[in-house]
């Protein structure tokens, strides 16, 4: 009889938690000014559901209606924008983490990978063994002032693009900046480093 050998699979759970879902404190500005504060939870598609407390009626709003969004956590507020991302057909809810003559913005994914161990010995199945490992991964954009849409440069993702040259081809206005990445001075978990860099020093160059 032929032995059957134990098995693995590995499941992948979307489950996208992105920093805009929240159902905490909120302050929505649309495009015409108007102001409103309450609690509120936006998706990634851009769908904001409302209530002025808890208790009240919800009520949801478009994104494409607002200025920005700004929801409340432990840490503080944090600013939301729908911008315009180069190479998509679609924008994108991106949360403000810098802004300066370049802007930094991030999107953060977290999900679960799952995995199913099981087979036992003498060709015969024992019982599943299940193993959850949690993910968390930032997507970066930058956009200078006079661009229409943001300019995807990294992400914490193991297998990602090439940092170091999507950094230098987009940072070439400023040569020392450029030599630094190149030298390693300035890697990819430096991002935020990176736009500090060229907004206190490259613009002083120029």
């Amino acid at each position: 009889m032929k032995k059957i050998r134990p098995y693995l699979i590995i499941i992948t759970c979307l489950i996208c938690v992105h920093a805009y879902s929240q159902r905490n404190k909120a302050i929505l500005v649309f495009k015409d000014g108007t102001k409103i504060e309450g609690l509120a939870k936006i998706n990634r598609a851009g769908i904001i559901k409302f209530r002025k407390a808890k208790g009240e009626k919800r009520v949801k709003y478009s994104f494409e209606t607002l200025q920005y969004a700004t929801l409340y956590d432990r840490d503080g507020g944090n600013t939301y924008f729908r911008l315009k991302v180069k190479g998509q057909s679609s924008p994108e809810i991106l949360q403000r983490m810098q802004s300066g003559k370049v802007s930094l913005y991030k999107i953060n994914t977290s999900g679960v990978n799952t995995m199913m161990m099981g087979g036992g010995a003498g060709g015969g199945f024992g019982a599943p063994m299940v193993m959850t490992t949690p993910y968390s991964i930032n997507d970066y954009y930058v956009k200078k002032e006079g661009e229409e849409a943001v300019t995807h440069l990294g992400s914490t993702q193991l297998f990602s693009k090439n940092f170091k040259k999507a950094a230098s081809d987009y940072f070439a206005d400023c040569p020392v900046l450029v030599e630094k990445i190149q030298q390693r001075e300035f890697k990819k978990k430096d991002i935020e480093a990176i736009v500090r860099f060229y907004n206190s020093q490259c613009t002083i160059m120029k």
